[in-house]
């Protein structure tokens, strides 16, 4: 394996008016990271591969955290007392703080997990079953095991929870559709009008968002029939990370020589207060706390302070 060398977050120029924050050194993983992030009571927990861990780790670097786990770790959410890890064969639990292992759910027969959301009594999976189809599965609160499952049209679904229902990506639709989180029935498709890749956004304050090519266009509630450009020329692959922090919707934006970290309005989806960053290699996730980001690159978590 070649030798990595030490990665340091430069913060660069700050958009005009906007405020930028200090720079602080990347944290260093027990593998590669996978790009999964969650913010949690101060501290991130962040997944790597190569060895397959969960790492908590402290704003001043400190390991608190490190458990090895089945599969590299592709999505993480948080939720109360516990915090969720997608694998692409199933699901694992751990105590939000000391990180014990409370359960283990593997996903059915034939399935891959692909996306991870958390909310409406259950944890959700956006899967992909071996012809490519896409499947919705609804595992417990707990994790411990499958309550249900949806088969979807197209490929794995982007899955979030918004307005007491459970969301997932379409391309039946060119668009979204929610499904009851109770009886798993899908409800009325929403037309994007997108044929690009639709990602959704992690909702804040009950409002959900869905990116697609550089561009926004609000869920729910529903929002102005147009897509809002994150940057003045947005580019297909420009938005590498999405994440809520406080009253605003945050992206990681490729700019060609680094990423720019820009604050949404939860409303409008306008770009707000943003500031230049530059991981030293290709970023691959994004979390935001209260008064920092986070961004997994590299064998490296990299904290920045949040533009104001």
């Amino acid at each position: 394996m070649a030798v990595r060398a030490l990665l340091l977050l430069a913060l660069a120029a700050v958009l005009a008016g906007c405020g930028g924050g200090d720079e602080r050194p990347g944290l260093r993983l027990a593998g590669d990271a996978t790009g999964a992030l969650a913010v949690s009571s101060g501290s991130v927990w962040a997944g790597s591969e190569r060895p397959r861990t969960l790492e908590r780790l402290a704003d001043d670097g400190r390991v608190l955290v490190a458990v090895r786990v089945p599969g590299a770790p592709t999505e993480i959410v948080v939720a109360g007392d516990r915090v969720h890890a997608l694998d692409s064969a199933g699901l694992t639990t751990l105590d939000a703080v000391s990180g014990d292992l409370l359960a283990r759910a593997a996903l059915p027969p034939g399935l891959r997990g692909r996306h991870l959301a958390a909310g409406a009594g259950a944890v959700w999976v956006g899967a992909i079953d071996a012809a490519g189809s896409g499947v919705l599965v609804r595992i417990d609160s707990e994790g411990r095991r499958v309550t249900g499952r949806l088969r979807l049209a197209g490929g794995a679904a982007d899955v979030e929870v918004a307005g007491g229902r459970v969301w997932v990506t379409d391309r039946a639709v060119d668009g979204v559709r929610p499904v009851d989180p109770q009886t798993l029935r899908p409800g009325e498709g929403v037309d994007l009008d997108e044929e690009r890749e639709i990602t959704l956004a992690p909702p804040v304050g009950g409002r959900l968002w869905a990116e697609a090519g550089g561009e926004v266009r609000r869920v729910v509630p529903p929002g102005a029939p147009t897509w809002t450009p994150v940057v003045p020329s947005p580019r297909r692959d420009a938005v590498r990370g999405l994440a809520a922090g406080g009253d605003r919707l945050w992206a990681l934006v490729g700019t060609g020589d680094g990423y720019r970290l820009v604050g949404l309005d939860a409303v409008s989806g306008a770009p707000g207060p943003a500031a230049d960053v530059d991981p030293g290699v290709a970023a691959r996730g994004l979390a935001v706390g209260e008064r920092v980001a986070w961004i997994a690159a590299g064998e490296r978590v990299v904290r920045v302070s949040r533009p104001e």
